[in-house]
């Protein structure tokens, strides 16, 4: 709470309009463990969406891509062109895909709640949760997580 201060002192004058920009402001800035509402949710991949993220107070962030933290679902494509793949790797991330979008789609409430940032492709890295429950946790229970390391094929790694 000691932004308050800070923000409240950067207005010269005092009004109400100015006063309600410096809370929202305040509360943007404090609020990120708070959880955030998912709409328009399209799934990519087995661990990647593109959603909407509404932060409250009528702020939405659009289209944002996100990876679902701590989460490694299996490749549904061969773009990746750093890492080995497994044998089975397309028809198990068809699979981890299929998981995430019934997962999804059958939630009332999708929320996020941002706990690492970005990851070296930019997507933010959030803890997603459908109804309450963490959707990495319930996709690793049924199997759709990658268990092995994967191999780098880049010279410097």
């Amino acid at each position: 709470m000691r932004l308050l201060p800070i923000i409240l002192a950067a207005n010269t004058r005092f009004n109400h309009r100015s006063f309600a920009a410096n809370v929202l402001a305040l509360l943007l800035l404090t609020s990120t463990a708070a959880a955030a509402e998912c709409r328009n949710i399209r799934v990519l991949d087995g661990d990647t969406i593109v959603s909407d993220i509404a932060l409250g107070f009528d702020v939405v962030l659009h289209q944002q891509t996100i990876r679902i933290h701590n989460y490694d679902a299996w490749e549904t494509s061969y773009r990746r062109q750093t890492i080995e793949y497994a044998t089975d790797e397309m028809a198990k991330g068809a699979l981890a895909k299929a998981a995430l979008e019934k997962l999804l789609g059958s939630a009332s409430k999708v929320t996020v709640q941002e706990v690492a940032g970005r990851d070296p492709y930019g997507r933010r890295l959030l803890d997603v949760y459908a109804d309450g429950g963490s959707v990495g946790e319930t996709l690793r229970a049924q199997g759709h997580e990658r268990t092995e390391k994967r191999v780098s094929t880049l010279k410097n790694d």
